[in-house]
């Protein structure tokens, strides 16, 4: 009995969710990718992951100006640092991986340095 709670607790067990992703489109900004950890990491597996990689990496390359909203959020959960830097992955391209280090070696605002400087080294070696 005790390990079926573990499992509730721990374990992605809607069944809507893993089969439906329209919450990950409505990842938008840094704040929606945040609720949606705080609501869903545990269903952080397979095509759910991917959903957000694609997110992530596309608010690092395209959004790179929003990195200090994601910085703040950074600084107050240490955790959602963790969860954004993961999904900086091998499934990115390698125009993506170089994009991602320029920004955050060449354009990233002071209030970010310290996340930049472990974004830049997670997209060097991303694996």
């Amino acid at each position: 009995m005790k390990n079926k709670s573990v499992a509730v607790l721990y374990g992605c067990v809607d069944p809507v969710l893993k089969s439906d992703h329209r919450f990950c489109h409505q990842m938008n900004d840094w704040r929606s990718v945040y609720r949606a950890f705080k609501l869903y990491r545990q269903c952080d597996d397979a095509s759910i992951a991917e959903g957000y990689y694609d997110k992530i990496v596309i608010l690092f390359t395209k959004e790179w100006l929003t990195v200090s909203e994601l910085a703040g959020l950074v600084r107050s959960d240490p955790l959602f640092g963790q969860f954004v830097l993961r999904h900086v992955d091998t499934l990115m391209s390698p125009e993506q991986g170089e994009l991602i280090i320029a920004n955050a070696t060449e354009r990233c605002p002071i209030t970010a340095k310290q996340f930049c400087r472990r974004l830049a080294a997670k997209a060097r070696e991303p694996n």
